[in-house]
């Protein structure tokens, strides 16, 4: 996930403060110790680490969101871009899907092309509706002229007459069924109920995000005693307007929300991995908690406001609650899909176990000294990769040990690694050959991370000096459990890519 891990993770009554846990011997950010909801009851928030890899301490050089988002998945103009390499893998109905990303590169060496859900945000059929809509026959007043019994009999009829003409051409009859089988299950993908599985998808994801959301309040770390607002350090606090001293800050969360552009990301990208549509996900949301409330000055009745990424002007208590609750939100709809594609079997195996699933941002956060708000990090920045045969011993990466100007400690200022006696700043390059090594594609221009290939049953080692949080070494980050011969899926920004076993 793309936390800051050298910000404050917590509050020591009303102190926010960057607190750690120890899981299975690595220190990982207060938040994890943290129960989230699921579809059925509660579960613990360190299970997402059993299979995800954090990469830290790398630098863009360079600032602004739109290019360090680009970076991301296309970190080297001369190679396909991650979602590129993924897609170039696949013969997919769709060969790459994008959506809340308007001008993202992608770069596929085949000339593949992204194909962009441009109604993300409606609400018949949702995303999926959008991205299938293509394959549906339609009149100028944009409504179905066939129903899903008619479409059924039609393709029925076509697949029977050129099943017919399959078999009498001896001599290329097996592959020609096997495509008219594939055509027949896409046409009629194309025709289902496309309105009763978004809703579905897309409730699931709600309910358990905005359970989590409004539960953060009393979780491990931010429940244990109130949070009041400090006269004497009001900066702290003035996320708009002056907060009542008396009002307690984790009321504040009691009816957020979490943007619907992750919940529609979430819903989209499960439909389109099960349903074989796509293995190349790209999906992005810029929001962050709304319908937060706060009684400010002498006000009766609270101001309901909402709090993006891009946080220059939120403080630290407020943002140490509010990022909480986000990546909470985030953390239980990760282990929902998660769990979905584990209990989806391919040839044998979970679709999770073909899939590798990028969460990045466009960069980390600076925190500034004068607690008011955060720059931003592009020379911090963090990235995670999820995977089935990914072990626990997973952070990867150096930070300087010399505190900078105008910023709290050790915030994750990305350091030097050892690459077998060369010392090299991580990019964008490295990250993304050491993902296009997971996924099974082509070296992004730079040395991966991690060597070793899935393809040939080769173990993966370490290829830079690694130190987890507390500095002290650790090893074998990167060791995989199983050896699967297949190229993995990608899912970026919240998003996926899977290839068919290869």
């Amino acid at each position: 996930m793309n936390w800051n891990p050298h910000l404050a993770t917590g509050f020591n009554a009303n102190v926010p403060e960057y607190q750690l846990i120890t899981y299975r011997g690595v220190r990982v950010p207060a938040v994890f110790q943290t129960a989230v909801n699921a579809v059925s009851g509660t579960r613990p928030m360190s299970a997402l680490l059993d299979n995800m890899a954090v990469i830290r301490g790398y630098n863009s050089l360079t600032d602004g969101h739109d290019v360090n988002t680009g970076l991301q998945n296309f970190p080297d103009a001369s190679t396909p871009s991650l979602s590129g390499i993924s897609a170039d893998h696949r013969s997919d109905l769709v060969p790459a899907v994008g959506a809340n990303f308007l001008n993202l590169p992608f770069k596929s060496k085949r000339g593949l092309s992204l194909s962009i859900v441009k109604d993300h945000n409606g609400t018949t059929g949702g995303s999926i509706n959008g991205l299938m809509k293509m394959f549906k026959v339609s009149s100028t007043t944009k409504q179905g002229l066939l129903g899903l019994d008619q479409v059924r009999d039609v393709v029925d009829l076509l697949h029977e007459a050129a099943n017919a003409q399959a078999t009498a051409d001896s001599g290329r009859s097996a592959a020609m069924k096997d495509q008219l089988k594939n055509a027949r299950a896409l046409a009629m993908l194309a025709a289902e109920d496309l309105v009763s599985q978004w809703n579905t998808l897309y409730n699931k994801y709600l309910a358990i995000a905005q359970g989590t959301f409004r539960a953060t309040g009393s979780a491990a770390g931010f429940g244990e005693s109130p949070i009041f607002m400090d006269p004497t350090e009001s900066l702290d606090f003035n996320l708009r307007g002056n907060i009542q001293t008396t009002y307690d800050l984790r009321e504040s969360l009691n009816s957020a929300m979490p943007g619907a552009n992750m919940i529609r990301s979430f819903a989209l990208a499960e439909y389109c991995l099960k349903k074989g549509v796509s293995g190349s996900l790209l999906l992005g949301w810029g929001d962050n908690v709304n319908n937060i409330s706060l009684r400010l000055g002498t006000d009766t009745t609270p101001t309901v406001l909402g709090v993006g990424n891009d946080q220059h002007n939120v403080p630290a208590r407020m943002g140490t609650l509010m990022n909480a609750a986000y990546y909470r939100g985030l953390g239980t709809c990760l282990l929902e899909l998660i769990d979905s594609l584990k209990a989806t079997n391919v040839n044998g195996k979970s679709l999770f176990d073909s899939t590798v699933i990028h969460l990045t941002g466009d960069f980390s956060r600076s925190p500034r000294f004068d607690k008011v708000g955060t720059d931003h990090g592009w020379n911090a920045q963090v990235t995670s990769v999820s995977r089935e045969s990914l072990m626990v011993r997973f952070v990867v990466g150096n930070i300087s040990a010399v505190k900078t100007g105008g910023y709290r400690g050790l915030w994750g200022l990305a350091a030097n690694v050892d690459f077998n006696g060369a010392k090299e700043m991580l990019s964008p390059r490295h990250v993304g050959a050491a993902v296009a090594n997971l996924i099974g594609g082509v070296n992004p221009g730079s040395l991966p991370i991690v060597s070793g290939n899935l393809t040939r049953r080769a173990s993966w080692k370490p290829r830079l000096e690694q130190k987890s949080y507390d500095g002290t070494s650790t090893k074998d980050l990167f060791n995989i459990r199983r050896r699967p011969d297949r190229r993995g899926m990608f899912a970026s920004a919240g998003g996926a890519h899977h290839t068919r076993e290869g």
